[in-house]
Parts: structure tokens; sequence; C-alpha cells
């Protein structure tokens, strides 16, 4: 039976298509490793020579627009969910700014060069001006694998990117309106579709997706494709209103952020596929867009060519530039912030798209924003990697805010099956991203004559621990102890691995907790001087919005005050949950300026110590997280009164997340380097 060739060129096979792109995706860091270009460099350049403009060996075909629309909207999508918060909060200001200037500076001098130097109209003009201003985080996950994604440089260029590319796409559909003869009706119909949807994704979709968190029974894959779902439908949301999906596709980004923690398993998954297939595959596609032959259409297009490069790049460079000056920013998070912008492609090529179709941009000005996409491509890539790895030493030397980086050694004693992802969850929340220490978990056996038996059915716990750790892109090491003293045996390894933190977990129930407290937990703390936390935690701990904690009277002056204020400090950030104290004046005072260093303003005044305040219901509509800071016996801060709300938990916090607290105490705790 005869059929097609599928080695004919260009290839039109699927399956063939799919198998050399991934070869090139395998293929390509590798041959790139020890040369100090980057390797989306080397994808983009990939793209150029199999590209139909080259060697036709790929055509564009549904595949790869498919598959090069995804990785767009990935890039956005994970620059969303990237941003840090409280980074963002600290630096909101130089982010607007830097926005501001990042549109209006490459569109003036696109404008005026467009009408002063080419005697364009208002409208050619501002199409040149807003193709100028437009760009794409091309170079987003480099800066990603280099660890820069949550530092202040990326999360001012990446909101920045934001800023600019709403103001772009908004002018753009002014223009249009105007193109199409429907004045300033159309441009008031964009701006309220524009703005219900906005609504929607910011409002509607978060309380959705953490209904669904809490309500619905998932494991990772249907976790991920929900993620994924939101995603493509935001985007598409945003195309009706009017946008571009790539503003939908950062919107929900943003949306989600607060319920993906960074340390989660399910950010790791999002991370992995969209690195590992659909971001290549975009900036394959984007080679693929480059016409080598356009280079010989003549000087005029090289003229236009060079303008746009200098105004669109140097329009850039000026914006960082102005930013460093008044932000006073280093030099090296100003060339960074300014590789990161300098790319272009998606936006851009939609404005010169809508010129061409209006016969108001001639084809010289489109071939040379062609040019200009794969030059400041290429560009953006070899800048970001050369002054990012600089930015990373710098970061890497920075002094350390105070106490910031205690060692950390998390120790997990497994006994209930129900609980141990929870736990195993609350500890990845708390590990320190930074550090490349392990987890501990530890699983205690009587020793008995069932003690075979028991180790047995012990082990597919400990391994399923071990790949869910694992898929967050944190090691577990498990120890097994033959004992028949449980809470000994757990201070021991605790002793024996110098732990700083015990994270032990009860069900809730009264007679659990009155046997665990009798027993258990009480001779854990009597023997030992590590920060203890004792967690309950029917609610999945994503969907968090606020931490409430209740400080007794001179908490802040022991010794372990600054690890439970790191711990708290890692918990609001990874959940990007705000943090409410219930505390006396003078410890307010305290953890305001200890807070502070963390970059997390607390409120000016206190609520105080106030018990009965703490256990209403307030924040009716979030979910909350209660912390009581507690103590040991004879410790500064130990109450009575406070330790006996510890047995009453049950009863006053029922269906609630909790964290008891116990801070380290000095004796016999030695710290490890």
């Amino acid at each position: 039976m005869s059929g097609h060739n599928p080695f004919t060129l260009p290839v039109t096979d699927p399956v063939l298509i799919f198998a050399i792109v991934l070869l090139a995706i395998m293929a390509i860091p590798v041959l790139f490793r020890k040369t100090n270009i980057p390797s989306i460099v080397g994808m983009i350049v990939f793209g150029i020579i199999v590209g139909p403009h080259a060697f036709h060996i790929l055509h564009e075909s549904q595949v790869m627009e498919l598959f090069g629309k995804v990785g767009l909207l990935y890039i956005m999508f994970l620059a969303g969910l990237e941003i840090e918060f409280i980074e963002f909060r600290k630096n909101s200001r130089t982010s607007i700014f830097f926005g501001l200037l990042s549109f209006l500076i490459p569109y003036g001098l696109g404008y005026g060069a467009s009408v002063y130097f080419l005697g364009f109209d208002f409208v050619a003009a501002s199409l040149v001006g807003i193709l100028l201003s437009s760009n794409t985080l091309i170079a987003f996950p480099l800066a990603s694998s280099l660890g820069l994604a949550k530092t202040p440089a990326v999360t001012t260029a990446v909101s920045g990117t934001v800023i600019a590319d709403t103001l772009v796409l908004v002018f753009l559909a002014f223009l249009t309106t105007m193109l199409n003869g429907e004045g300033e009706g159309g441009f008031i119909s964009f701006i309220i579709s524009f703005s219900i949807f906005s609504f929607a994704v910011f409002f509607l979709l978060p309380k959705l997706s953490a209904w669904f968190f809490r309500h619905i029974t998932l494991d990772g894959t249907t976790q991920y494709l929900f993620v994924f779902t939101m995603l493509f439908v935001s985007a598409f949301t945003a195309e009706l209103a009017g946008a571009e999906p790539i503003i939908g596709a950062f919107f929900a980004g943003l949306a989600l952020n607060r319920l993906i923690p960074h340390s989660s398993t399910l950010m790791n998954r999002i991370d992995f596929v969209g690195n590992s297939l659909f971001i290549p595959f975009f900036l394959i596609s984007v080679g693929m867009l480059i016409r080598l032959d356009i280079f010989l259409s003549g000087y005029m297009l090289l003229i236009y060519a060079v303008a746009l490069l200098v105004l669109g790049i140097g329009g850039k460079w000026i914006a960082a530039y102005i930013t460093k000056l008044i932000f006073k920013i280093t030099k090296n998070e100003m060339q960074t912030i300014f590789g990161l912008t300098s790319a272009r492609a998606a936006a851009t090529l939609a404005v010169v798209l809508v010129g061409m179709r209006y016969g108001v941009i001639s084809e010289d000005i489109f071939n040379a924003t062609i040019i200009l996409i794969m030059v400041s491509s290429l560009f953006s890539s070899w800048h970001t990697q050369r002054y990012g790895k600089r930015l990373a030493i710098d970061e890497s030397r920075k002094e350390p805010e105070a106490n910031t980086t205690l060692s950390q050694r998390i120790l997990v004693p497994i006994a209930n099956p129900a609980t141990v992802k929870k736990l195993l969850d609350l500890a990845i929340m708390m590990h320190n991203p930074k550090s490349a220490e392990p987890i501990y978990s530890l699983a205690v056996v009587k020793d008995d004559h069932e003690a075979r038996k028991h180790l047995a059915a012990i082990k597919p716990i400990l391994e399923e621990m071990r790949r869910h750790a694992a898929a967050s892109g944190v090691s577990l090491e498990g120890f097994n102890r033959l004992d028949a003293n449980i809470p000994e045996a757990i201070v021991k390894t605790s002793i024996e691995i110098n732990a700083s933190t015990l994270i032990l977990g009860w069900s809730g129930r009264d007679a659990d907790l009155s046997r665990i407290f009798g027993y258990m937990f009480e001779a854990i703390l009597k023997a030992s001087y590590n920060q203890v936390i004792i967690s309950n935690l029917p609610q999945p701990l994503e969907t968090t919005d606020v931490l409430l904690v209740l400080v007794p009277r001179n908490a802040t002056v022991e010794h372990g005050f600054d690890r439970w204020a790191n711990t708290l400090m890692q918990l609001a950030k990874e959940m990007s949950a705000s943090l409410v104290f219930y505390a006396e004046e003078n410890d307010y005072a305290i953890l305001r300026k200890r807070f502070k260093q963390f970059g997390i303003q607390l409120k000016d005044k206190s609520l105080g110590y106030n018990t009965d305040a703490y256990f209403e219901q307030h924040f009716q509509s979030k979910q909350k997280l209660f912390v009581l800071i507690n103590a040991r016996q004879q410790s500064l801060s130990y109450n009575l009164h406070h330790w006996n709300l510890t047995y009453k938990i049950p009863q006053l916090l029922p269906d609630e997340n909790v964290l008891m607290i116990y801070p380290e105490q000095a004796d016999l705790f030695i710290s490890t380097p």
C-alpha cells in the first residue's frame, strides 16, 4: 500500500515533528552546557534553522502553533505564580515606576521618530510606539533557573512587564476602535468588559479554587489538571474581553499565587512540565518566525531595523537606568531588569499584525519588526545570563537578615498514616528553600513480638513520604527505631541528628489529645530542648489566608524567639498569608521590629493579649491558621492559664487548623553550623 513518505521535507507527520522537537529540547542544553551561551538562545537558533525561512525542515503546523501558544501562556502564568508578594510590597514603588517608564520612554521615542522622520499620522506612529513599548519575558525561565525568581530585581522586571504590556494592549484596543471607526463607544465597551474579566479572575477564581482544594479529595494529577484548566479558561476569557490571552494567563498566575505554595508538590509539577516541554516549544516557535532572507531586502529595511533596535532596546535601557538612579538599585540589578525586559515577541507581533491588517504599517516596517524580535530575543537571553549570574553571586553574598539563617533540621515522627502527608507538607513549607538539609522522618515501632509485622507496615508509608517529598524538590531521610518507650526514642533520635524542630500531629479528638498530652507529649517536652510543634490540620494548608498568633507575655525575650519567628515568616511567605498577633504592647513592639526585618509590616497597634478575642471567629470569610505560642514550665513566658488553653483546643476550635509551638530552650541545644 502506497502512502505519504514521512521523510519528505517539510515534515508534516505530527509524531515525527514531536520527536524532532523533543530531541532538540533534550540535546541543546547538553550541547550548550560548556559554553557561555544560554540554552534558550540555542532553542531560538534551532527554530531559525529548521523553520520555513531557512532549511524548512519543520513547517508552521498546528502542532507547533498550539504548543508555541501554550508555552507563551505558561511563561506568563509562571511569572504570576513566582511573584513573591512580600517582595512586591517592599518594591511596589520601584515596580510601578519602572513599568510606567518602560512603556512611556520607548513609546515616546518610537512616536517621535515616526512623526518627525517618517511623517506618520497619529495612529501609525502610535502603533510603532507601542510595539517598541511591549516586551516578552523570554529570559524569565533563565532567571528562575539561577534562583532569582523571587529577588527584587526580577519582581520589578516581571511587574514592569505586566504594567507595560497591559498599557500596550489597552492602547492597542483604543487604536483598533479608531481604525474600525467605532469611536469612543468601542473603547468604553472594551474597558467595561476588561473590568468584568479582571473582577472574575481576581475575586471569583481564588474563591472557586480554594473551595475546590478544600472540599474535593484530590490527587496530584487532578490538582495539576485543575490549575492547567484555570490557566486556559482565564486566557480565553481575556480574549473574549478584547485583551490578549497572555494577560489572562498572568492574571491567573497572580490569582492562584497564594493557593500554590512555592515549595509545594503542585508547584514543582507546574515548573517541571513548563520548563521541560511547553516553554522550549515556544522558544523554538519564535525562531521559526524569523526570516533570514529579509536581510537582503534592501537598505531601507536595514535602516528601519537598526532604528527599531536602537529605539526599542535603548528605551528599555533608559527606563532601567533612571530606575537605578532614583531607587539606588545596584548595577547588576539594573542590568538584569534591562535584560529581562528587552526581548520582543508575542505582544509586539500582535501590534504589527494589526498595523499590517489595516494598511497603516508598511511591509518594510513589518520585516524590520521581525528582525527586532530575533535580535532582541537573542540579546535578552545573553544579557540576562551574563548579569543574572553576577546578580546571583551578589545575592549569595548579601549579609543575611538578622538570624534568618538559623540552622534548620526538621524531624517528623510518624504514627498515623492518615495525617503523615499533612505533617510532611507542613515540614516542606517550613523548610528553608536555600538549605540542602533533608527533612527527617522517624517511625518508632514498639519492641515486642509483633515488631516485624509493624516494621513491614511502616515501610510503604516511608516510601510514599519519600515520593511526596521528592515531588516537592526536597529530600527525605527516614529512620526506623525499635524501642519500648516511644517518647524516649523520639527524643534520642532528635539529639542524635541535632534536630532543631520536632513536628508532631494529633487528630483533634478529646481522648486522643488527653492521651498524647498526658503521656507522650509532656514526656517529649520535658526531655527535649528542641522547638516542638503540635499540629491539627483538618483543612488544606495552602488555602490559608491569615495566621492568628497568640503570644504570651515575655515570649519575645526567650531563647527560642528567633526560631519561631522564622518559622512563622516562612509559613506566611509560602502561603502568601497575612499575620495577626495577639500580644501585649512590649512584645508586639519587638514583633513589629523583628518582622520588619523580614519585609513584613504588622499593624501599628497591638490587639493585646486577649484570649476571648483570639478564639472568637474573626475574619469569617478567610481560611485561618490558629497558632499558639506556648512555653515549657520554668521558662520566662510560662503561664498556667495559657498552658491550659492547650487542652481546650478541640472544644474552642473545632475543625480549624491549629499549630501549638513550644519554643526551643537554650539548655543542651547546640546549633549545627
